[in-house]
Formats: C-alpha cells, sequence, structure tokens
C-alpha cells in the first residue's frame, strides 16, 4: 500500500474519551508524519540543486573545451604567420636585389 496510512484502524468509531497511550500514540504518528514531510521537502529542494549544479557543470566543460580549441587555433595561427614573416622567400630575395 502506498500513500498515507491510517493512524489506527477504527479510531474515528471510538465512542469513549481517547485514554492518554492513544492520545500519545495519535500525537507521535503525526510528528513522525510531519518529519516525513519535511524529509521529502528538504530530499526534492537537494535533488533540484543537484541537478542545477551538473547541468552548470557541464555547460562550464563545454564552455572551457570551446576556450582551449580557440586558444589552440589562434596560438598554430600565430605561428604560421610569425614562420611566414621570417622566411626566406625567393621574392624576398628579388626585391633585396633590386634595392642594390
Amino acid at each position: 500500500q502506498v500513500g498515507d496510512e491510517p493512524a489506527f484502524p477504527g479510531i474515528d468509531e471510538h465512542a469513549t474519551v481517547l485514554t492518554q497511550m492513544e492520545t500519545s500514540s495519535q500525537s507521535i504518528h503525526k510528528s513522525l508524519n510531519d518529519i516525513l514531510d519535511a524529509q521529502t521537502h528538504h530530499r526534492l529542494s537537494e535533488s533540484k540543486g543537484r541537478k542545477r549544479a551538473e547541468d552548470l557543470n557541464e555547460a562550464v566543460m563545454m564552455w572551457s573545451g570551446l576556450e582551449t580549441c580557440i586558444v589552440l587555433v589562434i596560438g598554430f595561427g600565430q605561428i604560421l604567420i610569425l614562420r611566414n614573416f621570417f622566411s626566406n622567400r625567393k621574392t624576398g630575395e628579388v626585391r633585396y636585389n633590386q634595392l642594390r
């Protein structure tokens, strides 16, 4: 059986005043149900927070990977540009010879 369970079967059919033991039992049962509700609320809240943290972690990982790729592409591009800038080219030699 799932869901709320009755405190004591047939307690509402009781014609006389409840004894101290029955009153205490009802009070304890109500307190335990309140605790169960509070725990359920906190578990749901924790679950939502955990899901949010995992989603955020995934987004940060994706963004970091993208930035790493961009930095590597820019670095290789700068290396290629500098190599071409300082390489000996035939056209550069021709221009130098023409200046003499």
